[in-house]
């Protein structure tokens, strides 16, 4: 009896011995019914790991308590949480885990998880995959309110899996920067689901994108592979962001050796307000796919061209971007202005880019009259790139296969085409709404509920 008694006494004194962590109950329930707030007992990868597998299950919140921590095991979930912060600045996480994700969260058709409120430290990052990733077949995720910070390489990185998912949700509100000594950088980096996006007609002005808004990146000038960088079918919609020193870009079918990649599927890139610094060259380049670009926002400085352009780099063959052999007959696969098909190699649909109303030296068209309100010689249109040298070429240069009033139209808008609803809905109706694109960005995280 004894005996039994110490051991009765051991466990109540030390409840946590033979485990990784503690998670405990604060707030009670959110968000009605019977969600929980859990609270990790330390920010550590251990603590925060053992509530996700011992107590946190679909619809609760787990609470990151302030402080800082490295990970140098990475933490994953697959189910409906939101994995909380105590704010940007307030909770740090150091990436310690090499060229992996630190947060990977999967996610399934139907669920609606949410990583927010903390500052993720991207300096030791120096993998292809990201500095952290969401993965799965949600169309309903989020991740908000994040410093995602000294991007060395790439900073979220939102893969479909399997392939064929369609992986849609909202990236918002939060704050992109570099490490100096990057050379190669991409701050969200999005697959889509190859061939499966390219047999399903477009969604423009749908919720069947990534949405990108309300964000704030700052760079400093290297050679970077873009604000986004987009894959395979991929769709996003980059709206209301204040984007400086770096562009939006993606990857095209032309760029990549077998096994194929397609090309982007489509983008909608509005109301954001560019400006350069720094000789940069693009604040969007597109190699693929179809799509609008409308009532930007564009000042450059920086001495280089920081404009808007179109591209298909197996044009030519000597283009070292040029991954597969010369496209010798129009059209090209996946070339910019091309859509549906019913498989790889099949014949394309035309489906023209539209551009209208982006203006430049700060300018803007408030009126939608399609005039830069200052100064209509302001106006900023679509171009192409023209190859400095090309060696025996079927096509002397881009704007052979990418053609003006054919496949793409400046200062004409697409018939039919409405933005979706501002902003996106998946956010909180608590948030303060900003009236442009040069909104300040919530540090603390109070407005959230």
């Amino acid at each position: 009896m004894t005996i039994i008694k110490c051991i009765a006494f051991v466990i109540l004194l030390f409840p946590a011995l033979g485990f990784a962590g503690t998670c405990g109950v604060s707030g009670g329930s959110v968000e009605g019914g019977d969600a929980v707030n859990w609270t990790a007992d330390s920010l550590s990868d251990e603590d925060v790991q053992y509530c996700i597998d011992n107590s946190v299950t679909d619809g609760d919140t787990l609470n990151l308590p302030a402080g800082s921590a490295t990970w140098d095991d990475q933490v994953s979930f697959d189910a409906e949480i939101h994995l909380k912060g105590a704010g940007i600045g307030s909770t740090v996480i150091t990436h310690g885990t090499g060229t992996s994700q630190s947060l990977v969260f999967g996610t399934t058709l139907g669920e609606s998880p949410r990583v927010s409120n903390f500052t993720l430290d991207c300096t030791s990052a120096t993998g292809s995959w990201g500095c952290m990733a969401v993965s799965g077949a949600s169309k309903t995720w989020r991740i908000d309110h994040m410093h995602i910070k000294d991007i060395r390489a790439r900073g979220i990185f939102v893969d479909p899996n399997p392939n064929s998912a369609e992986l849609y949700g909202v990236i918002d509100n939060c704050i992109f920067d570099d490490d100096a000594s990057a050379s190669s950088i991409a701050a969200i980096l999005v697959y889509g689901n190859g061939d499966s996006s390219y047999t399903t007609a477009n969604s423009l002005g749908t919720v069947d994108a990534v949405y990108i808004e309300d964000n704030t990146i700052t760079m400093d000038y290297v050679n970077y592979d873009g604000f986004t960088d987009v894959h395979d079918g991929g769709r996003i919609v980059v709206r209301y962001n204040t984007i400086t020193n770096i562009g939006i870009n993606s990857h095209g079918y032309d760029s990549t050796p077998a096994p194929y990649e397609r090309s982007i599927r489509q983008w909608e890139i509005y109301k954001n307000t560019f400006s350069a610094t720094e000789n940069i060259a693009r604040a969007f380049h597109a190699r693929g796919g179809t799509g609008v670009v409308y009532h930007n926002t564009i000042t450059n400085t920086g001495g280089g061209g920081y404009g808007l352009q179109l591209n298909y780099f197996c044009v030519c063959t000597d283009e070292s971007s040029c991954g597969w052999t010369e496209c010798t007959s129009y059209p090209c696969q996946d070339q910019p202005g091309r859509g549906l098909d019913t498989g790889q190699g099949t014949a394309q649909a035309l489906e023209p880019v539209y551009e209208w109303s982006n203006c430049g030296s700060g300018d803007e068209d408030a009126n939608d009259d399609g005039v830069c309100d200052s100064n209509s010689g302001n106006d900023v249109d679509v171009g192409v790139y023209t190859f400095p040298t090309c060696t025996n070429p079927t096509y002397d240069n881009v704007s052979d296969i990418v053609v003006e009033d054919q496949d793409y139209y400046n200062d004409t808008k697409l018939i039919g085409y409405t933005a979706l609803t501002y902003p996106h809905p998946l956010r909180d109706e608590a948030e303060v709404v900003p009236t442009n694109a040069t909104q300040g960005v919530v540090l603390d995280g109070t407005t959230l509920n």
